[in-house]
């Protein structure tokens, strides 16, 4: 028996008590997410991402705006409009917004749990300039437009650096989140808002540039020069519906595996 005023002698090695603390993996306030250096070339390439895309935006605006004033066109408001309802300018200036976003949580070094509203913003985002690369480089890359509007750096900023660069941050990026198969429904229901408006508009709008009665943003989208008028349409919808679910569920299972830059990070459920 131990003399009376001292401890009992341990039996066993010590077991050191963990130490966690607010931010660090498991931790439900937060985590620290990759190494210092990986986030912050992450964080700097979406920032720089961001302001390319914009860039590209403003600088195709800036040459239609001036052949408009060229041509003398009264309804430059309408025509503006038009413009800001260019897919490709929707897809753009909303993965610009995310890009930044994301790249400042990374810069921060902190994320905490993200809710259903920004992870599958963040997909949508991706999914939208993905799709938009597809199109315009299978249906309108060379298509002829005026020797003005051409603007070459800028088509291949916006259709396919972005789309690309965003693509392959999804799949690298430490911030990665599991997603489940429910998401492809809140993915695609801007699209269809997209081609609803599209299709609706189009009828009741004039193109003051062309000379037409209609106007609709890409000619796949067009009945009136579409060989099998509305039924064309609707197999293109169709195809881009089926394409937009595919690589919104390819993405999701892409995101229930640890990205490459990220081998530490714990396993996080999958949002439904």
């Amino acid at each position: 028996m131990p003399s009376r005023g001292r401890r009992p002698t341990r039996i066993g090695p010590r077991v050191s008590r963990p130490t966690t603390r607010p931010g660090t993996p498991g931790v439900s306030g937060g985590e620290i997410v990759g190494t210092s250096s990986v986030r912050i070339l992450f964080s700097v390439v979406r920032i720089a991402t961001a302001i390319a895309a914009v860039i590209g935006i403003i600088a195709q605006y800036h040459v239609n705006y001036a052949y408009w004033q060229d041509l003398g066109v009264t309804g430059v408001a309408g025509k503006s409009l038009d413009f800001a309802l260019f897919f490709t300018v929707d897809a753009n200036l909303l993965g610009a917004v995310v890009l930044v976003v994301g790249g400042v949580r990374l810069a921060r070094g902190r994320v905490a749990d993200p809710g259903v509203g920004w992870v599958t913003l963040r997909l949508a985002s991706t999914v939208y300039l993905v799709i938009t690369g597809i199109v315009w480089n299978l249906l309108l890359r060379g298509q002829p437009q005026p020797e003005p509007l051409k603007l070459d750096w800028a088509d291949q900023i916006v259709h396919v650096a972005v789309p690309l660069i965003v693509l392959l941050d999804w799949i690298l990026a430490p911030d990665r989140r599991p997603l489940r198969a429910g998401a492809i429904g809140r993915v695609i229901a801007f699209p269809l808002v997209w081609i609803a408006i599209t299709l609706l508009r189009g009828p009741f709008t004039g193109d003051e540039v062309f000379q037409t009665a209609t106007y609709y943003p890409y000619g796949f989208l067009n009945p009136d020069s579409s060989p099998g008028g509305y039924g064309t349409v609707a197999a293109y919808v169709v195809g881009l519906t089926i394409a937009v679910c595919a690589i919104t569920g390819a993405l999701i299972l892409v995101s229930r595996f640890r990205a490459p830059t990220d081998p530490h990070r714990r396993a996080t459920p999958a949002i439904r």
